[in-house]
């Protein structure tokens, strides 16, 4: 059981992190252009 909620907070650590450096990149880019 705690593995699974462990399992489950890094999996969504991950999106945010994701989300994050895509939302970056997409802000920089229109900032380029």
């Amino acid at each position: 059981m705690a593995k699974n909620n462990t399992q489950k907070y890094i999996f969504d650590f991950n999106n945010a992190v994701i989300e994050f450096i895509y939302c970056n990149i997409v802000f920089y880019s229109n900032l380029a252009n």
